[in-house]
């Protein structure tokens, strides 16, 4: 498994742009310094009324495929 933790401000307006394309990619930049691509979908659990905002640890497994998706923190 490889974890890559990244902080994340959507607002809910931008997020509003993400939703209306099932699928639309985030693209974030690691505390570490690398790329991280994902679905959009992945953070929907996360939405608040003042959009997403934190840090988030994402999990993927040896193939490079998605397994999860945590908020560490705010």
């Amino acid at each position: 498994m490889h974890y890559y933790t990244f902080t994340i401000r959507i607002t809910p307006e931008n997020w509003a742009e993400y939703y209306r394309v099932p699928s639309a990619s985030i693209v974030a930049r690691s505390h570490t310094g690398q790329t991280v691509k994902f679905k959009a979908r992945h953070l929907q659990k996360f939405i608040t009324r003042d959009g997403i905002h934190g840090v988030f640890r994402m999990t993927i497994d040896g193939n490079h495929d998605f397994v999860s998706l945590e908020q560490m923190g705010s």
